[in-house]
């Protein structure tokens, strides 16, 4: 089921929404709802508070950058990879 919401907005922030809509093909009211959407129809996490917040959890995320190591050569070691295939060929014909 969905609600009706009438919100009041300043002309400079009307005209703000106007024209992204527009750029975006769509109406204002549209382009408003799926913002409110976007930003309120999360049921599964609150959304960040602050700046801090979000460079925080940024920073805990990019910890595990690199992280995996899968115990063969992968990247840029073509000399790995060449002698894993080289090995794995020998194997299918013996």
């Amino acid at each position: 089921m969905s609600q009706l919401l009438s919100v009041e907005l300043a002309e400079q922030t009307h005209a703000r929404l106007q024209s992204a809509a527009a750029t975006a093909g769509t109406s204002p009211d549209e382009l408003a709802a799926r913002s409110i959407e976007r930003e309120y129809g999360r049921s599964h996490a609150a959304p960040l508070k602050s700046k801090p917040d979000a460079q925080t959890a940024s920073e805990r995320f990019e910890r595990h950058f690199g992280s995996v190591e899968l115990g063969i050569p992968t990247g840029a070691d073509n000399d790995g990879i060449d002698a894993n295939l080289a090995h794995a060929m020998i194997s299918l014909t013996t």
